[in-house]
């Protein structure tokens, strides 16, 4: 859906200070710009990817 909006960041600037059995997730802006229904949906299907992630790590 807003796949475009994902831009690549260095996996070296995400581990600076943190622990690595720690993740990061990015959320796109533009998520937050939409009616809340959208937007609901949005988070539902990122959550979604998120636990499937989990799953398999």
């Amino acid at each position: 859906m807003l796949q475009d909006e994902f831009r690549p960041i260095p996996h070296k600037a995400l581990t600076i200070g943190r622990s690595p059995k720690e993740s990061v997730i990015t959320v796109p802006k533009a998520i937050f710009n939409l009616p809340p229904e959208e937007k609901a949906q949005a988070l539902k299907e990122l959550e979604e990817e998120m636990e499937q992630y989990r799953q398999k790590g």
